[in-house]
Parts: C-alpha cells; structure tokens; sequence
C-alpha cells in the first residue's frame, strides 16, 4: 500500500499530516473475487483503505476494471479508480486496434493517467 497525506487546518492555523491508505495494485476483476466483491471493499474500508487502485493489465482487462469501477461508484463513492495499459506479459497481444481502445477507455473520469507499459 501507499501512503498519500492530507493536511488538516486546526485553530489557530497549523498544518498536521495524517496518512491516507491507498492500495495501488489490486486484481479486482479476478473470478476469485467475483461474487464477493462489496464484502472485500467494506473490508478494505474498515481497516483504513480509503482508495483503490484497480489494474488494467491488457486491453480486456483494462476494459473490465474501468466496468468494475462503474458498477461499484454509487455503492463505493470516490473509492475505486483504474489504470490502463499493457503488462509487458501481455506484449503479444498488442496490435493495432489496441491503442485505441485503451486510449478509448482512459477517457473515463474512472481511469488515472499511467505511463504505457508498451
């Protein structure tokens, strides 16, 4: 997990960090996961994690996280976020529709700007 910091105005003005958990790398769209799902993310939220970072791993599978994220917004607000991209394992299956379509599903509010695996 990452931690990412906020800062808290008190009176008289101070500034006090506190750590947000986030978790970066997390494979949500695994059929382990598929029919628990808000019971993994109520979990998650109890013990602290306030975002999650789902991980597109190929064209698919970018597709599918940004889809999870979707489904999951009114249920789970401002928690759930998406990358998109390419894992280097998956390099053989780049051809030239692929840029496309994952350029298509980065235009989702849901989808955080990555740096191209490929």
């Amino acid at each position: 997990m990452t931690l990412v910091f906020k800062y808290l105005q008190y009176s008289p003005p101070k500034y006090e960090l506190y750590p947000m958990l986030i978790d970066i790398g997390v494979n949500l769209s695994n059929q382990q996961f598929k029919n628990r799902i808000p019971d993994v993310l109520e979990r998650a939220l109890s013990a602290g994690v306030e975002k999650i970072i789902l991980t597109g791993t190929s064209v698919s599978e970018s597709q599918a996280v940004v889809a999870l994220c979707d489904k999951y917004q009114s249920q789970f607000p401002n928690m759930l976020y998406a990358t998109a991209g390419i894992h280097p394992h998956e390099a053989k299956a780049w051809d030239t529709d692929s840029r496309s379509c994952l350029k298509a599903v980065s235009y989702t509010h849901l989808t955080l700007p990555t740096t191209p695996y490929v």
